[in-house]
């Protein structure tokens, strides 16, 4: 599974690059929308989780960015805002799913695996 992540916080993106890696996955960093666009368009991801409130960027652009290049992949925000506003915001922006930081990647990596399962049929019994 290819992962891109997307946060301002080098740290936090180090921390999840080594452990996602470590448990298998292939990780993209990025941290703002210009190494964003600099990602190849052949270049896909399973997922993409992204932090939205990077200083200087637009939120709803990055999403715009983001949905345009990858139509049909997952986009994942984590964020601090606890406003519903912001949440359903993202969510019209093209976001599949707002969640609350901090989140532990062992969390994050479950919710991931929740979301990936049905997506590719598995998980589905047969009736």
């Amino acid at each position: 599974m290819h992962l891109l992540f997307i946060d301002y916080d080098w740290n936090n993106l180090r921390v999840m690059q080594n452990v996602f890696e470590l448990w298998g996955y292939t990780v993209t960093i990025c941290s703002n929308k210009t190494q964003v666009g600099q990602i190849h368009d052949r270049e896909s991801f399973d997922a993409i989780i992204t932090e939205l409130h990077i200083p200087g960027e637009n939120p709803a652009e990055l999403i715009s960015l983001m949905r345009r290049r990858w139509t049909i992949t997952p986009i994942i925000v984590l964020t601090e805002n606890h406003s519903v506003k912001f949440a359903i915001q993202a969510m019209k922006d093209g976001a599949n799913d707002v969640l609350q930081k901090p989140m532990e990647p062992e969390q994050l990596r479950g919710f991931l695996a929740g979301m990936m399962g049905p997506l590719r049929g598995e998980g589905m019994s047969a009736s």
